[in-house]
């Protein structure tokens, strides 16, 4: 049994029985068997480097071969979180996740250089969210990874919230417009809601790291990113009620 570690919560006790794999700057009080960091953080994109007593140039090229496969699925290139874990399902490893949803903020933080998005921008959260949902959560103990539904009391009613968000992608600085979409109650989200329009709307919260410009600008900026961080759970939550609503019809047909 391993036990995989993510950094949802950064103060997390990083300290479970047996084996565990950790990612990129996690302080652990012992060591992993594994440590796997982006390689953008060496200035080595779409790589991974890994450390601890299983790395090896193997496993190094087993991770970047997967992901490369999981690129396609996921329309990005996936974070080393998903890559491990998906990874080791197909090798029938058996593996407990930990502090990980696959739902980090999205917001710049006010310190950063003007247009310098989050490093969390670079990822199809979204894409990541909707191959784990499908795909991996039945063959592991993975609790975190089902979301609570949105926490605030949002009252605001909008008849299409999906085409109201198209339309603020095209009206950069529509900060107004974007903070009335943040506010918008579940039950307008749910409303005309379906598994293709979520695929539709995915790459409107990442960045391609092989496109110069993008239309995103919401992760630009501190507030505008704020207010998608928001508008980027209420759609997570949604995707997740519609498809683990299919899985489990899938699930009874089947029996």
């Amino acid at each position: 049994m391993i036990t995989i570690i993510g950094n949802k919560n950064l103060n997390y006790e990083l300290n479970p029985e047996g084996d565990f794999v950790c990612f990129n700057s996690a302080v652990c009080k012992r060591a992993p068997v594994l440590r796997i960091e982006n390689g953008n953080r060496y200035g080595q994109p779409q790589t991974f480097v890994t450390s601890g007593l299983k790395a090896s140039p193997e496993i190094n090229a087993f991770l970047l071969s997967h992901a490369e496969k999981l690129s396609h699925t996921i329309g990005c290139w996936p974070s080393s979180g998903i890559t491990c874990i998906s990874l080791l399902v197909q090798e029938k490893v058996q593996i407990i996740v930990q502090n990980m949803d696959l739902l980090p903020k999205l917001t710049q933080m006010d310190s950063a250089r003007p247009n310098t998005p989050a490093t969390t921008c670079f990822h199809n959260w979204l894409g990541e969210r909707r191959y784990a949902l499908t795909k991996l959560s039945s063959h592991l103990n993975w609790s975190e990874l089902i979301l609570p539904p949105p926490q605030e009391e949002r009252t605001n009613s909008i008849s299409s919230p999906w085409q109201f968000l198209k339309k603020l992608r095209t009206e950069p600085k529509n900060i107004v417009g974007l903070k009335e979409l943040s506010e918008c109650s579940t039950s307008s989200w749910l409303s005309g809601a379906s598994i293709e329009t979520l695929l539709h709307i995915e790459d409107m919260f990442f960045l391609n790291r092989n496109q110069k410009i993008s239309q995103n600008w919401w992760l630009f900026s501190p507030q505008a990113s704020r207010l998608l961080s928001t508008i980027h759970y209420q759609v997570a939550w949604v995707q997740q009620f519609l498809l683990t609503k299919e899985v489990s019809q899938e699930l009874r047909i089947s029996t």
